[in-house]
């Protein structure tokens, strides 16, 4: 309640619906900046939000490569980025697909993964996370992109922070020895789904 949130990739609204709800029943609404690039499905997240009565959400277009230039730099308490990717994890929902997606795609999608990642840090505040995830299996789009980022001077100050604490129980199995969430989809289980949460250092 009361954080400030930046979501890059706001899309329909399924995720800013679901970060203001969990907010709200935590005691009252977040501050949520939804950061959209194509205008059609921010004016339709707009009328989304007002029909449901969500409250506390800006939306605003524009290009989550320049996410620092649009909200500021450390301004943010978390920056979530649910990142363009292949969606090789959900070939069991979508099989279509896999006629579709090309080797070269994913090398394709890794810079635009590494600027939004890049980006949503530079708006992160000291002692906030930034909260990166695909719902590919791929490691070019999932565990490269972190490690590169880390491995830059603008990743200096961040640390993995492992998420088994705050996901149920019986998802635990997907925290690998990394503290990474990461599923695979399985017979009556989830798809595939890559999360890495990382804290910015300091007060």
């Amino acid at each position: 309640p009361g954080l400030r949130i930046l979501e890059i990739g706001a899309g329909r609204g399924n995720k800013t619906v679901c970060l203001q709800a969990i907010a709200t029943r935590a005691g009252g609404p977040a501050q949520v900046t939804a950061l959209e690039s194509h205008e059609g499905k921010a004016d339709g997240l707009r009328m989304r939000l007002q029909r449901s009565g969500v409250p506390g959400v800006e939306v605003v277009v524009g290009d989550g490569r320049e996410a620092d230039a649009l909200v500021g730099t450390d301004s943010v308490d978390v920056a979530f980025v649910d990142a363009p990717c292949t969606g090789l994890g959900t070939l069991r929902r979508y099989p279509e697909k896999r006629w579709r997606l090309q080797h070269e795609d994913i090398e394709r999608l890794h810079p635009l993964q590494s600027e939004l990642l890049r980006a949503a840090a530079l708006t992160v505040k000291p002692g906030g996370c930034v909260v990166y995830s695909t719902c590919s299996v791929a490691r070019r789009e999932n565990d490269d992109v972190v490690d590169e980022f880390l491995g830059r001077t603008g990743g200096a100050d961040f640390t993995i922070e492992p998420v088994g604490d705050s996901i149920p129980d019986e998802w635990r199995a997907f925290s690998d020895a990394r503290g990474w969430f990461r599923s695979w989809p399985t017979a009556a289980g989830p798809d595939g789904h890559f999360v890495a949460v990382l804290r910015r250092t300091g007060t």
